[in-house]
């Protein structure tokens, strides 16, 4: 998993660095920020919220959307029947026969045979056991229901599709993808890395002439493996993982690079934390099981033990899902860490501290 190379820089360098950094913000005025973490941490889906506030999408971004919406439905039908398959669970004699109709599809023209095949086909009790109890062995798309559930709309020829849709589109990241917004006149460029093992590699060249890097810990993936194996524990993975990144010299030369941390997914976290105890797969933790703020609170400690960083900004508990929250952090971060640290320059605002509440944009730390 290592991603790092050893540098050394001197405090005479490190403030040149810090003067060049801030005389070439003050000509171009942008903002870089790296988002970082592993596979399935929720990078892409925070981008994708950012993009929807601050800049108008294209038609062509309608239609990439729609096309990635279908390809998600076609590939989870085609992952529910393998998962079946591979477990002997029966499926109906119709439910096969819906399925060779569902794999024919054309991803951007369906037919109305293709939109009853995959109402029909998630109806089947089979496919409903796999995604009931097979979902996280198999690493079935978390919004499979989400997808089935609107088949019929996202069938549709004159299909638009919505923000709860573009949030829930699911395309792996691969290389390195930059996207800028503007807010109140300054640019602000995200670079999107792809999270999974084969990807990392590719990390080292975006440490250069960043200004924050957002960190992202899916906290409901407790008790899932990594899809490279079904071994590895994915929180484990992206602590370890944090670790090497945050340790890395490459970052440290220039200790002025906030950290920022975005405990992630708190409302799939707060679901599961009820039913699958956090304990079962972190004996240390000795918290109520019922109190999910508790487990947050746990796993949130864990990070900042992970930390090997020079310079840990603050720490979030968020939401990629939510338009609100996701906006609420952001302001935060703008106005707290990037216009201080980029520009020197206080902010007007501030932000409560304290404990976990039921507000997910809560600064625990």
């Amino acid at each position: 998993m290592g991603v790092c190379l050893a540098t050394s820089a001197t405090p005479h360098d490190i403030a040149i660095n810090k003067a060049m950094r801030r005389d070439k913000k003050e000509r171009d005025k942008t903002v870089r920020i790296l988002l970082l973490g592993a596979g399935d941490s929720g990078k892409s889906t925070f981008l994708k919220q950012m993009k929807c506030a601050h800049a108008n999408l294209s038609l062509a971004d309608f239609q990439t959307y729609r096309r990635i919406l279908r390809d998600n439905l076609i590939d989870s039908a085609r992952d529910l029947f393998s998962a079946a398959q591979n477990e002997n669970i029966k499926l109906s004699k119709p439910t096969k026969k819906t399925y060779t109709t569902i794999l024919a599809a054309d991803t951007m023209d369906w037919t109305g045979d293709t939109i009853e095949a995959l109402a029909a086909y998630w109806k089947d009790p089979g496919i409903k056991k796999v995604w009931r109890e097979y979902r996280l062995e198999y690493h079935l798309l978390w919004c499979t229901d989400y997808l089935f559930k609107h088949v019929e709309r996202i069938g549709a020829s004159n299909f638009r599709p919505t923000e709860d849709d573009i949030f829930r589109a699911r395309l792996k990241t691969t290389g390195v993808k930059e996207t800028t917004i503007q807010i109140k006149g300054i640019n602000i460029c995200f670079i999107d890395v792809g999270g999974q093992r084969s990807e990392r590699r590719k990390w080292l060249g975006c440490f250069d002439n960043v200004d924050a890097i957002i960190y992202l810990v899916a906290l409901d993936e407790y008790n899932m493996s990594i899809e490279e194996n079904n071994t590895t524990n994915r929180l484990d993975e992206s602590l370890q993982l944090l670790e090497q990144v945050s340790g890395c010299k490459a970052l440290n030369s220039d200790n002025e690079i906030p950290f920022i941390i975005f405990l992630n997914k708190f409302d799939l976290f707060r679901t599961k934390s009820a039913y699958v105890p956090l304990s079962d797969y972190f004996p240390e933790y000795k918290g109520d099981q019922k109190d999910w703020r508790k487990g947050v609170r746990f796993i949130g400690k864990k990070v900042r033990q992970s930390f090997k960083g020079a310079k840990l900004a603050n720490t979030y508990v968020t939401c990629g899902l939510d338009t609100r929250n996701c906006a609420r952090v952001f302001k935060s971060i703008y106005d707290e860490i990037l216009l201080d640290n980029v520009y020197g320059i206080a902010s007007m605002s501030s932000s409560t501290r304290g404990s976990v509440s039921d507000s997910p944009s809560s600064i625990i730390f």
